[in-house]
């Protein structure tokens, strides 16, 4: 159900339906206090306090106080339905960043992307054409403390490889030891097309996902981390010139894939 509203909300005829429903709700919640309250000042047997309660709250002002009252908590149900509202907008984060060569070091993302904690990310991956070389990794960890070099830290990790004059993407695999595993060819007929990486939480095998899509959408490679939640991305620095556009969009959990 919750699944279903998320992807009506911001359907132009949904939303409209959604709108109308809101209002019929809250009139008839409007409605419902006024008879309420007419009753109450009316039928009620308690004198004293109660009489002392409805002076106060029919004293005149501007507005009665009974309208101030039913119009705070009109405000604060249309507060929690404009909430609600952006909890359902599936991408929430728009981050762009470019990763280049560092030459003495790996180039940092800049946040360590927490996916159990957060959200999920969906990052939109485009090398520039005069970048014949690079390597963009992915580490996982169970801890939010990273610190150094990532792929030093004998933590489970890939990178996306494209090598000079190999129109092909690869995914180099590594395990917790740093050692290469190999080079797996994701991609014929590559050159630097974008990619998407989507990174997932997945609670019931408290695993990180890391799914590796084509520009088409094809999904080209899948792993799974059991027990990380932490993600950092990063650059190699190499020798080569490089510069990789990003995208990272961070989105809800619901009806992650």
């Amino acid at each position: 159900m919750i699944k279903w509203i998320k992807v009506k909300w911001t359907d132009p005829v949904w939303s409209k339906v959604f709108a109308n429903t809101i209002w019929i709700i809250l009139g008839t919640i409007i409605t419902t206090f006024y008879f309420i309250y007419e009753y109450v000042k009316n039928n009620f047997s308690i004198k004293n306090t109660f009489t002392a309660i409805i002076e106060f709250l029919t004293q005149p002002v501007s507005v009665e106080i009974w309208i101030v009252i039913i119009y705070s908590i009109t405000l604060i149900i249309i507060g929690n339905l404009l909430s609600l509202q952006k909890y359902f907008s599936f991408k929430k984060d728009i981050n762009e960043f470019i990763f280049r060569n560092q030459k003495e070091d790996d180039h940092y993302f800049p946040v360590i992307l927490s996916l159990k904690e957060d959200n999920n990310y969906n990052i939109h991956i485009t090398p520039t054409k005069q970048s014949t070389y690079w390597r963009l990794g992915f580490c996982f960890n169970s801890l939010s403390n990273f610190t150094s070099i990532a792929r030093l830290k004998n933590l489970p990790m890939i990178h996306l490889l494209k090598n000079i004059g190999d129109n092909v993407l690869y995914v180099a695999k590594y395990d917790k030891n740093n050692e290469n595993t190999g080079n797996i060819p994701i991609q014929q007929s590559y050159i630097n097309q974008e990619i998407r990486v989507s990174l997932i939480f997945d609670d019931a095998t408290s695993s990180s996902i890391i799914n590796v899509f084509a520009g088409t959408g094809e999904l080209l490679y899948h792993q799974k981390y059991f027990g990380c939640h932490y993600v950092q991305v990063y650059a190699w620095g190499d020798s080569y010139e490089f510069e990789i556009k990003t995208d990272f969009q961070k989105f809800s959990r619901i009806g992650h894939y």
